[in-house]
């Protein structure tokens, strides 16, 4: 019977939080600071995680959380808006106590000072998605690069900068004052640059106005203002009326009281009322500091403004000039406002309570253009921004202290009481320089006395007097430094434990020492170190003085700190991405570049790979040692003798070894004392060879005396000259298309690459080989007429077919080519089924099996019962008609596995042909024939092609988009005077990115004829698969290149170093680490430009080399010079404005030999031009940069600019917009950073590209991603509407649309500012093109098969769309010009692109999925019994309901066969549809359209019959049934997100941003008339109660021990739980369910049933008892495992007859927890315990089970093994001890100690083993030891210690 329950929404499913290989920023939020380890004991509440919007757009993080670290949800409602700051706290109201802040958030579930808080050690804090998926990740430490200060000294962690790579530790800082700065921008987040302009005016006086000089209006407004002081109830307020134009655009327009100051100041303010100009809301009042009066001087001004502005800094940086920028936002309105100066920093900040400050913007004074300390006018200032009309508000509370010029009066200062009031010496809330004090080393383990050295890296003396230095985190005053403690300039000060009075020995708790250097006040930590020395003798130290701290360091007390390592064993050559993907070929070659044997015992790899050498492991003088994961495979594929060739040993080692980030990561290798002898961190691109990223080659280090830590030393290897030519021929059917120009032959690589090819011929009516009769035409078959169908096995080869009619072939009517004339098909039957059986004597005979046939209309073909091709056919069904009628066509399709599916001796090949049209169609055909195609000499045929040969030139071929740089060449040439080079810049297609005959280079093919293509090719680098094709993708072929299999140079000399050998005697110098400032130069500024060099020789000479807009022969040069540390400098000078200077560096070593920077493309293995070392001058690398007008337009998104020469720019503008060429040039980010060597194209399908209106890609350096982590993406114009919010609001429904499930969506759209050169200025959507990082975003596996559908093109000559076709998920996709059948890969060609592949050309998994969906070929039982294993069925449902609901026409499963990507995630994973372009959405016309049909029984046909594939889905009754269930939770229930009650306030905040189409989410709109739609249909099956109909839900009684249930429950019921038990769910109807074999115990059975939703939310409850009858066996145990362990483990028991509600005692203490898993077998938690104890089971009704022990484990139990009488030391008494307990009985305290060598006994041999140690060298006893500890392994021999 039914019990009333009172339910709670109960989370029962949660999301699975994975960290990932690779982490992508969430939108573009950053975590900002970290608060891990606050000052002083029990001060965990006051922890927090800061984190910051990078971006301008709004971002919901409902649903969000940190995921690791700590743990914590953020609540619904949880917003964050563009630039804006949230702080996750702790402890919520501790921390806006402390600091005065609201913008928090919080409480993370915080326990006490314990449990769930960060860790003082370091750790990872990670930000997941509602999906589950980790999408930020910081790793911090205490030790290393990240700032030590941060660890309990009261510093928090701050990122340095925003937009940089925040899990670099180089990006961190301690923040600049003890307790961080939450809750707004750190001080140190501008940047500094250099002071311009004299010093301004004297002093101007007024009429005073209290505290204030005087007042006036600046730049004339047409109305004056007014400013005036009152006291009213003791209470002083100033009230300042101002009229005006504005601020900062042109002349100022505003009203200003003030007062001059020099030097430091100080001026504060509450601004407590606010009457704004009605209808302008573009007024600003605030605090001001000027240079001048003037209307156009520098200035800095912290204001408020009208909604839907807040709090704001402007600032003009450029004396006298129109243009000002808005460093700094809020979107609140504090009352409190202050603007400070001191010494070189200006201030802006902002409170909520005049107390605690918080800086909205913190920068040099040089930036406004006034030196340190100059005079300037601050005060308030008001502008309307409105004309004449006025704007008025009242200030109170205004302190104002700092260095005031006097008045005319009374030389004080004006309404003070008499005197100077200067600023507090040290404030707080400011960007602070190093004091440039590192603790530089410490020696703590050793016979000398302990020490720590400081060092001082500046240029002059520092003076520590009063300065602290501590080992005790709570006590930061503990040793105070005296007068006379000077550090030199550039010196060192070593002090002395003694002298310290500090107690410097080595910690045995934590092993480590602790140091902290702190300032006089304040607290603030100059520098602080975790030490943890580990060798004697040794200390730890920086190396190079002020750098990394380094471990096992020589002594050097006041003097340069060294490390005395072997520095000859260097990295020499690292194949990382080998080009088949196969780990097992990746591999480290180490060299020794010196003339004497080096042994590595002890040394290991730490990074990239982890490998310890073994013992006595030697490289010769010049030797070479590699290092893989595979050494057996290495030795044979490259012939190296064995001991050259290490590597793991076995499966343990194999696991820890790893593999190679394909995308660059560093390799580290440590001598035997743990330091770092080398270290190389490459990357695939940018200063690195790309080459070696999948490409082919492996990067080789050119001189091996030059740093590997530059790029510009490596190259990638060059194994041309080990590829061999291979020739290439095969048929390929012509099918005339009417026109005149459809004779063409298409050749292009499917990736970048390298690849000559010569002898390209299309011969008319030629073979190179002889097809062989097995089956001919006119031979006798059997058939069947299709008025029914056949035996489901009549395909099969032991079918008995002796019933069936016989006659030659053809078989058919009306075309007047049949042998046997089929009188009675019309109108009767549509089929006919044919077989014929045939044998085969030799399977090895056989070359290539194929299938010929002339149909009329369509066929399936099958051998031994296997289908093995297909034409023109949709279905296989007896009565189905082909896809479309016509004339008869020859047929030809190889069968791929055939040697699989014959049989030596008989075989039968079985064919059903299908009549198109109609029952009345005029006419059917069907001549078969069965080939064996063998190789023939004999090559016949007409050379269509005119130019086959290359030998003088490249006419009759056009060359274009990617494939554009190839051509002609000699110096590689196969055959003859030369040869085709192609050249691919990046991927082929079948638009203009290939090389394509022209209508003058190919003479007309004839219709229906058969074309023999041939070419001879050979492999240089990149792509390994090159395609032909035709017009229309006839004729197409993909042909697999030969690529050597050696491939890299390991053990020998490097190929680019015998290159360099041919040349000059070395490598001339490296350069890398190339400076620019300003970043982003503005009119008048010169540009600075730095740059590290380094050579073994010594460097020379280093100059500049640059040019104007264009590169030239003949560029300007600068001298560069040397200013310390290899970095060398110069000084461009100041361009005239939008000037391009592009420029290179050429260095000269002491030995001559020369280097360029970027290094000349022609001195690069594989250069991407014909005939090398000719290069034209653009084909050169350059850097560029841009003389802007400003460097901060008028912008509220980001300012996105890209910089390219001249001819690059003309280039993209008249090339054919189809090109994905790049074009190189530099990217400037936000006017402060700029990426050289980025790379841009327009962007977009055949449909949309618009040039320069349209779409761009950006692709970034990948050295250095943009950002930190962007490596490209788009800026689209979404149709000429960029600010179209239907993109982002569909992938935020996506977001919402979650379930328990991960549902991909975009997680990046942002508003930007977009300028190329000064062609184009517009806004343009920044989006993340989906890709490998996305992959590895939302995919477990990141390296499964992702693919693109699309729709495939026919472009014309003029790079034009002249056609296109829709993709479908069948086997095959139908087509026009389909070539065989489903097993072809060039039927899904160019609809189905390969995004993840590295050039492997492989679709096989891809096809299989296609089989799976098509209807045609895989059955509804098939289908659904296979669909839920190999198909993520509900991401593909909740995606469609997105698309479908937001009547999405343009992707698959609607009106079209595009825009949207499936993955795979691995080999046998599920396949996963991801969702893309979805800008035709929310149209208000279609709101009807692929909506549910009004009753929930009738058909769903989305597609209307045009992707059968997807109807068929919603045919299944589980799959329909869920979809139905997603509907209901989107549009019903308080979880209900479609509807404008959960989408208005994204839509209200992206109105604020400035986009369109938000009426989409608001009331009444798009959604909301969905929505109401949606609720109707769906409404029988969403209100139906759950409760159960067995019985009608009455209680009764049966004889089984189980038994089954059904009922009733609403379309969203996932899940039904039984007493908490899950199990199997049968969907009955759309509203009916059953669970059968629910187990039940003896008697009654009280079943308590619980309705999971797909949100996993308790939603209903029933309950009923089942009285059993059954005879119940007792229980049974019959093993533990394991058998031991300690409290809070959990083991299985194996046994039989468990019954549901079973208990489990451990002696007599119950389990915590025992889950029945199955009659047989339950998982249990072990309480707490101790000894053997007895396990015992029972049943619910009283049946035992025992007789098993199980062992607790003593935990904890710590001893030096060998000491057995814990006498602590190891010595002969011990072994005395063990004989006398085995002999005597004399007790041990431990025996597990006595156990010397730890075998689980202890016998006499233990005593032997510690008597063989002692006194003859033996071996020394296990773990632990020496040192004491727990035994590692656990141990069943007891110890009381």
């Amino acid at each position: 019977m039914s019990h009333g329950l009172a339910l709670q929404s109960t989370r029962v499913f949660t999301s699975l939080l994975i960290g990932l290989f690779i982490c992508a920023n969430l939108q573009a939020v950053t975590i900002s600071e970290i608060m891990y380890s606050p000052r002083g004991e029990f001060q965990k509440r006051f922890e927090f995680i800061e984190l910051y919007n990078e971006n301008p757009d709004p971002l919901d993080l409902s649903g969000y959380a940190i995921c690791d670290g700590v743990s914590f949800v953020f609540p619904e409602g949880t917003w964050m808006e563009g630039y804006s700051f949230l702080v996750v706290c702790a402890d919520q109201d501790a921390i806006r106590a402390l600091y005065g802040i609201d913008n928090t958030v919080g409480n993370w579930i915080w326990d006490g000072e314990n449990g769930n808080s960060l860790s003082n050690g370091g750790e990872d804090i990670e930000i997941c998605n509602p999906g589950g998926r980790t999408v930020l990740r910081v790793e911090y430490n205490d030790r290393g690069k990240w700032p030590v200060g941060a660890d309990g000294l009261g510093h928090s962690l701050e990122l340095f900068a925003p937009y940089t790579d925040q899990d670099d530790p180089d990006s961190w800082i301690q923040s600049s004052d003890p307790g961080g700065s939450p809750g707004g921008p750190n001080p140190c987040w501008e940047g500094v640059e250099v002071s311009e302009g004299p010093s301004g005016p004297g002093p101007i006086y007024g009429n005073p106005v209290g505290l204030f000089h005087g007042q006036q209006d600046i730049g004339e407004p047409c109305t004056a203002g007014g400013f005036a002081t009152r006291v009213v109830d003791g209470v002083e307020s100033y009230e300042i009326t101002g009229s005006g134009d504005g601020v900062g655009s042109g002349g100022d327009q505003f009203h200003f009281g003030y007062i001059q100051v020099r030097g430091n100041f100080d001026l504060r303010g509450r601004l407590v009322s606010r009457n704004w100009l009605e209808g302008e809301g573009m007024d600003r009042a605030g605090i001001m500091m000027r240079r001048d009066l003037t209307d156009r001087s520098a200035f800095v001004f912290v204001h408020d403004s009208p909604e839907p502005d807040g709090a704001r800094i402007l600032r003009r940086t450029t004396h006298d000039s129109d243009s000002s920028e808005e460093p700094g936002s809020l979107d609140t309105h504090p009352e409190w406002y202050r603007l400070r100066r001191s010494a070189n920093n200006i201030t802006c900040y902002y409170s909520t309570n005049g107390r605690s400050w918080r800086a909205i913007g913190s920068f040099n004074s040089g930036r406004t253009t006034w030196n340190n300390g100059e005079a300037a006018y601050v005060g308030f200032a008001l502008t309307s921004s409105g004309g004449c009309g006025t704007s008025s508000v009242t200030w109170e509370d205004v302190q104002l202290t700092g260095d005031v010029i006097s008045s005319p009066g009374d030389g004080t200062l004006p309404g003070g009481g008499g005197g100077e009031e200067k600023v507090p010496e040290d404030p707080g809330g400011f960007c602070r320089d190093p004091l440039g004090i590192r603790i530089n080393e410490g020696f703590f383990r050793g016979t000398d006395e302990r020490w720590v050295e400081l060092y001082n890296s500046t240029s002059g003396d520092v003076d520590l007097a009063g300065y602290y230095l501590t080992d005790d985190r709570n006590d930061s005053q503990k040793v105070e430094l005296g007068a006379d403690t000077v550090v030199p300039a550039g010196g060192y000060l070593v002090v002395t434990e003694t002298v310290l009075g500090l107690d410097l020995s080595v910690s045995e708790e934590s092993n480590d020492v602790f140091l902290a250097l702190i300032e006089p006040s304040g607290g603030r930590v100059v520098d602080a170190v975790n030490f943890r020395p580990s060798h004697d003798g040794k200390s730890e130290s920086r190396v190079p003085d002020g750098g990394e701290m380094r471990d096992a360091a020589e002594p050097t007390p006041g003097v340069e700190n060294r490390l005395d390592v072997e520095t000859d064993i260097v990295i020499n050559e690292i194949m990382y991405h080998p080009i088949s993907n196969d780990r097992n070929r990746e591999f480290v070659e180490l060299y020794n570049r010196s003339d004497a044997p080096v042994d590595l015992t002890g040394w290991e790899f730490t990074n990239g790979v982890e490998f310890s050498f073994p013992d006595n492991t030697v490289i010769a003088p010049g030797g070479y040692l590699v290092v893989g994961r595979d050494p057996v495979l290495l030795r044979s594929v490259y012939s190296l003798e064995e001991g050259s060739v290490l590597g793991p040993v076995d499966e343990d080692a194999l696991d820890d070894f790893g593999s190679l980030s394909d995308r660059g990561e560093r390799i580290t290798l440590q001598d035997g004392l743990g330091r770092t002898t080398d270290t190389v961190r490459y990357f695939d691109g940018g200063e690195w060879p790309r080459w070696a990223d999948g490409h082919g080659s492996s990067i080789e280090l050119i001189d091996p005396l030059q740093d590997n830590r530059f790029g510009m030393a490596w190259d990638a290897s060059d194994d041309s000259d080990k590829s061999e030519v291979t020739h290439f021929s095969y048929s390929g059917r012509h099918v005339s298309s009417g026109r005149g120009d459809d004779s063409e032959l298409h050749l292009l690589l499917l990736s970048r690459g390298i690849t000559v090819v010569d002898n390209v011929s299309v011969l008319q009516g030629g073979a190179a080989s002889e097809d062989l009769p097995i089956i001919d035409t006119n031979e006798i078959w059997t058939y069947f007429k299709g008025t029914q169908a056949p035996p489901e096995d009549w395909n099969a080869l032991d079918f008995d077919d002796s019933d069936w009619l016989s006659g030659r072939t053809g078989i058919g009517y009306g075309d007047g080519d049949d042998e046997t004339v089929l009188n009675d098909m019309r109108n009767n039957y549509l089929t006919i089924f044919c077989r014929k059986t045939f044998t085969v004597d030799d399977l090895e005979e056989l070359e290539e099996l194929v299938f010929q046939v002339t149909v009329d209309d369509g066929f399936y073909a099958y051998l031994n019962g296997t289908r093995v091709a297909s034409y023109n056919v949709n279905s296989p069904a007896h009565d189905a008609l082909a896809s479309s009628a016509g004339e008869p066509s020859l047929q030809q399709q190889s069968i791929t596995n055939f040697s699989e599916l014959l049989n030596e001796g008989e075989n039968v090949l079985a064919v059903q042909v299908h009549n198109g049209g109609s029952m009345n169609s005029s006419d059917l055909s069907f001549i078969p024939r069965l080939v064996n195609r063998v190789p023939s000499d004999v090559v016949r045929g007409d050379e269509r092609l005119v130019n086959p040969a290359f030998n003088s030139n490249t006419s009759g071929w056009v060359l274009e988009g990617t494939h554009v740089r190839s051509g002609r060449t000699s110096t590689h040439s196969i055959d003859g005077a030369g040869s085709l080079k192609i050249i691919a810049s990046g991927r082929g297609d079948n638009k203009v990115n290939r090389i394509e005959s022209t209508n003058s280079g190919t003479r007309d093919f004839a219709t229906n004829s058969d074309q023999l293509i041939s070419f001879d090719a050979r492999w240089h680098i990149g792509s390994q698969t090159l395609n032909t094709h035709g017009y229309k993708h006839e004729m197409a072929r993909t042909h697999e290149l030969a690529v050597p299999e050696n491939l890299g140079s390991p053990g020998g000399l490097n190929s680019v170093s015998r290159r360099l050998q041919a040349g000059a005697a070395n490598l001339g110098p490296v350069m890398t680490d190339l400076v620019q400032t300003p970043q982003v130069p503005i009119v008048g500024e010169q540009v600075r430009i730095q740059v590290r060099a380094a050579d073994s020789d010594g460097v020379e000479s280093l100059r500049l080399r640059w040019s104007v807009n264009n590169p030239t022969t003949n560029p300007s040069t600068v001298e560069m010079t040397e200013v310390g540390g290899g970095v060398w400098e110069a000084v461009v000078p100041a361009q005239s404005v939008n000037s391009r200077v592009i420029f290179f560096i050429e260095a000269a070593d002491t030995s001559g030999n020369s280097g360029r920077f970027p290094v000349d493309i022609a001195e690069r293995s594989h250069p991407m031009v014909l005939n090398p070392p000719a290069t034209g001058i653009h084909d050169r690398r350059y850097f560029i940069y841009s003389q802007e007008s400003t460097r901060s337009p008028a912008t509220r998104f980001h300012d996105y600019r890209f910089h390219t020469t001249a001819y690059n720019e003309s280039r993209l503008g008249s090339r054919k917009r189809l090109s994905n060429d790049l074009i190189d040039g530099s990217f400037s980010f936000g006017g402060t950073t700029i990426y050289h060597e980025a790379a841009m194209r327009f962007s977009g399908s055949p449909w949309a590209r618009g040039s320069w209106n349209g779409s761009f890609r950006v692709v970034s350096p990948r050295d250095k991603p943009i950002n930190g982590w962007i490596r490209k993406f788009n800026l689209e114009d979404h149709h000429n509407n960029p600010s179209n919010a239907r993109e982002r609001i569909a992938h935020y429904l996506l977001r919402l649309n979650q379930g328990t499930i991960a549902v991909p969506y975009s997680e990046v759209q942002s508003m930007a500012r977009w300028q190329v050169n000064t062609r184009i200025t517009t806004t343009r959507e920044h989006v993340w093109v989906p890709d490998t990082q996305y992959v590895g975003l939302w995919f477990d596996e990141a390296d499964g098969d992702f693919i693109e559908m699309d729709d495939r093109f026919v472009i014309n000559d003029n790079g034009d769309r002249a056609g296109n076709a829709d993709g479908y998920v069948r086997y095959p996709p139908p087509s026009e010009r389909r070539q065989g059948d489903g097993s072809n890969k060039e039927n899904y060609r160019w609809f189905f692109g390969l995004r993840a592949k590295n050039g492997a050309d492989d679709f096989t998994n891809f096809m299989e999925f296609c089989r799976l969906m098509d209807p045609a070929v895989t059955s509804n039982a098939v289908f659904e019994s296979q669909v839920w294993d190999k198909v993520n069925v509900e991401e593909i449902l909740r995606i469609f309901a997105i698309r479908f609901n937001q009547a999405d026409w343009d992707t698959w499963g609607t009106d079209r066969g595009k825009n949207c990507y499936f993955y795979q995630d691995g080999p046998e994973g599920r396949w996963h549809l991801l969702a893309w372009d979805m800008e035709n959405i929310f149209e208000t016309g279609r709101l009807d359209q692929f909506l549910i049909p009004s009753s929930p029984n009738s058909a769903f046909r989305p597609s209307g019959g045009m992707f059968t594939e997807v109807d068929r889905m919603f045919q299944i009754l589980p799959i329909k049934k869920l979809y139905y269930g997603i509907l209901d939770t989107m549009v019903n229930g308080d979880n209900a997100f479609y509807t404008s009650t959960r989408t208005n306030e994204y839509m209200t905040k992206l109105d604020r941003l400035g986009m369109n189409a938000t009426g989409i989410g608001k009331p009444n709109g798009y959604i909301d008339q969905r929505r109401n739609r949606l609720r109707t249909r769906i409404a029988s099956v969403s209100t139906t109660a759950f409760r159960i109909s067995t019985r009608n839900g009455a209680d009764f009684s049966t004889a089984e021990r189980a038994v089954s249930l059904a009922g009733t429950g609403p379309a969203r019921l996932r899940q039904v739980l039984f007493n908490g038990e899950s199990y199997q769910l049968e969907h009955t109807s759309m509203t009916a369910w059953r669970v059968d074999e629910i187990p039940l115990g003896p008697g009654e059975n009280f079943l308590e049933l619980l309705a999971i939703d797909l949100n996993g939310n308790v939603f209903g409850a029933d309950s009923i008892t089942v009285t059993s009858t059954a005879v119940f066996e007792p229980p049974t145990i019959n093993a533990l495992g394991p058998a031991e362990g300690v409290a809070g483990d959990t083991i299985e028991i194996r046994g039989a007859n468990f019954l549901p509600g079973v208990t489990v005692f451990f002696g007599e203490t119950p389990a915590p927890s025992a889950q029945r898993i199955s009659p047989t077998k339950i998982v249990v938690e072990v309480p707490e315990g101790s000894g053997a104890v007895e396990v015992m089971v029972r049943n619910p009704n009283g049946q035992e089970a025992s007789g098993v022990v199980f062992t607790y484990i003593e935990e904890g139990s710590v001893f030096v093994r060998g000491d057995a009488n814990n006498d602590g030391a190891v010595d002969i008494s011990d072994a005395v001890a063990v004989v006398g307990h085995l002999f005597l009985g004399l007790d041990l305290g431990c025996q597990d100690a006595a156990d010397a060598d730890d075998d689980e006994q202890l016998v006499i041999t233990d005593a032997v083993y510690l008597l063989d140690f002692l006194f003859r060298s033996g071996a020394p006893p296990a773990p632990p030891y020496p040192a004491a500890g727990t035994d590692p392994d656990g141990d069943i021999l007891g110890c009381d210690f």
